[in-house]
């Protein structure tokens, strides 16, 4: 459609009439997320909430095409939207994010960097006290109550103090003590796939295997 038959459709009924179908159908998706993250008690349903969020943020992304064509005005929703008339004014000039293309004369393609730490655990309460503090980093209006309701284990502990830190922050955290590390770089022909993601929930052995070239170690025992 040209610039001009699609200037015509602005303010239509017919436009009108899909933005608010669109708009009906988001807030549908958005409560049926809404749904799935409330009633999720623990990690194991993490997937689902990423499937669920895609599905909100391509419903929205709908929401926002079918808004621009009514009103051809920015708004809340413009970083959603996919048209091209959205990605021109977005860019302003930029480069479309379009990922650079490989190195076909390199022997690699892919690298893969792949860590092991292992720490000595002295005291699982302190951690799980750094887990509920990183919880209150996070949700700082929270109760105590609530910090101790989401973090009642070790991994849970963990992924809150990672989550607010990064994995680094496992080195100071009272109750674990660093003993060793090691670090391998892997020069690989195909990346990991989101099907491999899926995956790896289950049986995670297969993305650590060592089916490439080791271009790089590195690693120290502390203790």
């Amino acid at each position: 459609m040209d610039n001009e038959k699609w200037a015509a459709g602005l303010w239509t009924d017919e436009r009108r009439a899909a933005f608010a179908q669109a708009a009906e159908e988001a807030i549908e998706v958005l409560r049926l997320h809404v749904a799935t993250v409330t009633a999720a008690t623990g990690e194991a349903e993490q997937l689902a909430i990423l499937r669920s969020g895609d599905t909100v943020t391509d419903a929205f992304g709908v929401l926002a095409d079918a808004e621009f064509d009514l009103t051809a005005a920015s708004s809340p929703l413009s970083p959603l939207a996919r048209t091209e008339e959205w990605a021109d004014d977005e860019d302003d000039g930029e480069e479309d994010g379009e990922p650079d293309p490989l190195d076909d004369t390199a022997e690699f393609n892919q690298l893969s960097v792949l860590t092991r730490r292992d720490y000595r655990l002295t005291s699982e309460a302190a951690v799980l006290d750094a887990g509920r503090a990183a919880y209150a980093q996070a949700w700082p209006d929270d109760s105590a109550e609530a910090a101790a309701e989401d973090v009642n284990h070790l991994g849970r502990a963990i992924y809150q103090i990672t989550h607010a830190g990064g994995f680094d922050a496992l080195d100071d955290v009272p109750g674990l003590d660093p003993t060793a590390g090691i670090a391998l770089v892997i020069g690989r022909d195909r990346a990991m796939s989101g099907t491999d993601l899926e995956a790896a929930i289950e049986d995670p052995a297969p993305l650590f295997v060592l089916d490439g070239e080791i271009l790089h170690s590195e690693g120290d025992i502390w203790q």
